[in-house]
């Protein structure tokens, strides 16, 4: 089966989340009051679970948000309260090592970790060889993090392919893929983009893209990017494919991907696929259609049909379509 690499990339962050927490806060750790906070943290931070407000930015979300969490919890569990308002100030840091990497930023923010854990456990309960040990074991763990989502990104990485873009219009941007892999000179270039670009070689190279466009959106997100939205080709032949549309489907079938990657088929291929499209867009899946033909001149029922995609796709002047609100015209 494929990887989610989303769902992969959020196990590992949750991971280490809780493996700051947990040289914090020693004894004192409870895993069940991080788990709280780290599902409030991936829900805003990765799948962009945040209403659009003027002035709102993701970052003073998610200190709302896990603020809420603390409240709730303290009221759910009032015996725990010291805890959670300190592993509350704890998480607010520790979500900082997420996206931190240069060395100057990790050493301040540790200085503030040691001031709050001499509050929390007392100034007599830790001594000077405590934090300096605790300040090098830290640091080294932060930085053995960042590097390991650093490698797991990278896996998906390849020499023979890379994801080229073209513009849609602002933010969305229309995904291909092209290969570097040496033939002999007897192949001409046309007889290699015609085997990449047709039948079961072309399904399969769907999967090599859809893992680059992946890893692609995740570092977008630590890049405080959440705006740009991908078009990425979707072969009609797999939906005669069930467990091939599901190991493709399985690479993107997160909301933060499902968000910002929308599948695109033509005119003809939702016509003839209407009823599975449907159950897909049912599944949280976004379809584009995009439209070639000259004379198009849909009736109303017809457009109706349209309002489950995404967007319409056209390099063409379309009346009918011109009151839609999913219309792109591309140039």
């Amino acid at each position: 089966m494929s990887i989610n690499v989303m769902d992969e990339y959020s196990k590992i962050t949750i991971r280490q989340l809780n493996e700051y927490m947990k040289s914090i806060l020693g004894d004192k750790y409870r895993k069940f009051i991080c788990d709280e906070f780290s599902d409030v943290y991936i829900n805003i931070r990765y799948n962009g679970l945040i209403t659009p407000k003027r002035g709102l930015t993701v970052r003073n979300k998610l200190f709302q948000e896990l603020k809420k969490k603390e409240i709730e919890l303290v009221k759910e569990n009032p015996k725990y309260q010291r805890m959670i308002e300190y592993t509350y100030l704890f998480y607010d840091d520790c979500a900082f090592f997420d996206t931190a990497h240069k060395q100057s930023e990790i050493k301040d923010k540790v200085e503030e970790i040691l001031d709050i854990r001499r509050e929390f456990f007392g100034e007599d309960k830790i001594t000077k060889e405590d934090e300096m040990k605790f300040r090098l074991n830290f640091t080294l763990m932060v930085q053995m993090n960042n590097e390991e989502k650093s490698n797991f990104l990278k896996k998906f990485e390849t020499k023979e392919f890379k994801l080229k873009f073209r513009n849609y219009k602002d933010n969305l941007q229309k995904v291909s893929i092209s290969q570097n892999v040496k033939f002999p000179y007897i192949y001409s270039n046309e007889a290699i983009n015609d085997v990449f670009n047709s039948g079961v070689t072309l399904e399969d190279k769907l999967l090599v893209e859809y893992y680059l466009l992946s890893a692609k959106i995740i570092k977008d997100i630590e890049q405080s990017d959440y705006r740009k939205e991908y078009v990425v080709d979707f072969p009609e032949s797999l939906l005669d494919k069930e467990t091939k549309l599901a190991r493709l489907l399985n690479i993107i079938n997160n909301s933060t991907m499902q968000d910002r990657i929308t599948l695109e088929l033509t005119y003809r291929e939702f016509r003839m696929h209407r009823e599975k499209i449907y159950d897909l867009v049912s599944q949280g899946f976004n379809f584009a259609m995009k439209v070639e033909e000259d004379n198009f001149e849909p009736n109303d029922a017809e457009i109706q049909t349209f309002s489950i995609l995404k967007y319409i796709i056209t390099d063409k002047n379309i009346p009918a379509l011109r009151r839609s609100n999913n219309l792109v015209v591309i140039k």
